[in-house]
């Protein structure tokens, strides 16, 4: 818990730095710290399907938030933007009375694990209607693993991690993307899932 909140300060503080010079007009008028920010929010949802390496662990489904920040000086001819995301995920299997009594052989992928999943990352979107998307920053990940043996598992970690996926602008107040993340850490999750974003 110490390593995931160093990493949200040191997250917060290069955010602020960076975004600082763009957020900030020089009208000393406007709801960003009585500056304007000529940029665009985005919020939205998203659904993921969740991979682990950990032994005796199937793909999770899981739940997730985005908050961000599209700055307003365009990257090339497209779009930067700074993103926050929460993923809930969780994932059931038969319990060991069931296995013992029903399938002598040993019963791949059986385990319990629950999933809270923290990222904060730094994208880029191409311009177009259809666009490509490449992200990099912190993810921090939270795995309780509840395998054959009985022993549970637990992965607490902070790493880098990466992602790409490609998306289709509906308008100028939403996007729809497919994208796969994948991060650095000892359980070395990956992610592939769908966003509905809205940017206002």
């Amino acid at each position: 818990m110490k390593k995931f909140t160093l990493a949200c300060s040191l997250a917060t503080a290069a955010c602020l730095t960076l975004s600082a010079p763009v957020l900030a007009a020089e009208s000393g008028t406007g709801t960003f710290f009585g500056k304007d920010a000529p940029g665009k929010w985005i919020v939205g949802a998203k659904v993921v399907n969740i991979d682990p390496n950990v032994p005796d662990t199937n793909d999770a489904s899981g739940v997730g938030i985005v908050l961000g920040y599209e700055f307003a000086k365009s990257v090339g001819e497209g779009t930067s933007s700074f993103e926050i995301e929460y993923i809930s995920g969780e994932e059931e299997q038969i319990s060991l009375v069931n296995s013992v009594a029903t399938i002598p052989a040993y019963p791949a992928g059986f385990g319990t694990y629950e999933a809270e999943i923290f990222n904060a990352y730094f994208t880029y979107r191409s311009p177009g209607t259809v666009y490509y998307k490449l992200k990099g920053g912190v993810s921090y990940v939270d795995l309780n693993v509840a395998p054959v043996s009985l022993l549970d598992r637990d992965y607490e970690d902070v790493s880098f991690a990466v992602g790409l996926g490609i998306g289709y602008r509906i308008n100028e107040l939403g996007v729809i993307e497919l994208e796969y993340t994948q991060d650095s850490g000892d359980a070395d999750v990956g992610t592939l899932g769908v966003n509905a974003l809205l940017t206002f």
